[in-house]
């Protein structure tokens, strides 16, 4: 293996980080996201990446959502959303898994519950929207 090999791979990590950054939008979304808050959030499912901003046209769109929480698994997300009104978490779930699909993850698991609160940070008391899995290794391909 080249000396150079673990340089070369992170000049190819931090350049997909600043594409991707610039392709962010900066304004603020209906349920407050941020370009800050997202660039440490992406999911990795092998050589496949999915930022955060893939859930976000789905969630935002749903006027029910009041907050919400994705969770990263092997094969897919969980949804846990506070919903104030009904909620249609089928066509949420088929949504957001077409978004997964479209990323590259082959037929995405996507779970949807409705919970009466999102936990929030101890310190902060923000709620942390995007929790990817302790196995989520960097590669530099992002899907948006």
């Amino acid at each position: 293996m080249p000396a150079d090999l673990p340089a070369a791979s992170e000049r190819l990590r931090q350049r997909a980080a600043a594409e991707l950054e610039a392709r962010l939008p900066t304004h603020l979304g209906r349920l407050g996201w941020d370009r800050v808050r997202l660039a440490d959030s992406v999911f990795w499912y092998g050589g496949v990446a999915v930022h955060p901003i893939t859930f976000y046209p789905v969630l935002e769109g749903v006027q029910a959502i009041t907050e919400f929480q994705v969770r990263q698994r092997r094969r897919g997300v969980i949804i846990d959303v506070v919903a104030d009104g009904d909620l249609d978490k089928p066509a949420l779930r088929d949504a957001v898994r077409r978004g997964l699909a479209r990323c590259g993850l082959a037929w995405p698991e996507v779970a949807v519950r409705t919970v009466t609160s999102i936990e929030r940070h101890a310190e902060t008391g923000k709620v942390l929207r995007f929790l990817p899995s302790a196995s989520n290794p960097p590669f530099p391909a992002v899907c948006e």
